[in-house]
């Protein structure tokens, strides 16, 4: 299987070959490796002429203010089907809609927004932790990580 994975910070992608002693090669904005295409990418400027079989998500829509949200599910929709295997990670907290990243998003929101798409998710696990100290310095005590699938 192929893997294709975007990442805005080109350090990221160099560190993650690096730290698992991967060899791979680069072109452009593409660092390739057996199984894996890796982009330096803005997510919103990726596209793909097929549909991603699995999307696993690790929160990624939480550097995204509410405001913006809905242009990222719009874009992902045009990478996945009602077919994708899709696994996400999001975070919800008790503080101001406005602090971020990392953005609190209602697992609802993401329900929703999935099943626009013909997707179907349901709560996998959820961790309820305390909030980092920047965090509660911002007036945010506690926060709660949680996985949807589809699965």
């Amino acid at each position: 299987a192929k893997v294709t994975a975007i990442e805005f910070v080109e350090q990221a992608i160099i560190d993650f070959f690096e730290d698992n002693e991967i060899l791979y090669t680069k072109n452009d904005q593409l660092y390739q490796c057996t199984n894996l295409d890796f982009y330096a990418a803005d997510f919103h400027h990726f596209k793909s002429d097929k549909n991603f079989d699995v999307l696993y998500d690790r929160a990624s829509q939480v550097v995204f203010p509410p405001e913006t949200r809905a242009r990222y599910y719009q874009h992902m929709a045009g990478l996945i089907s009602p077919d994708t295997l899709v696994l996400l990670a999001a975070i919800d907290h008790d503080g101001p809609a406005d602090y971020g990243p990392p953005y609190k998003i209602a697992k609802k929101e993401v329900i929703s927004a999935y099943q626009k798409m013909g997707i179907n998710l349901k709560l996998f696990s959820e961790k309820f932790e305390v909030a980092s100290e920047k965090m509660q310095n911002a007036g945010i005590a506690a926060l709660t990580s949680y996985f949807l699938t589809n699965d």
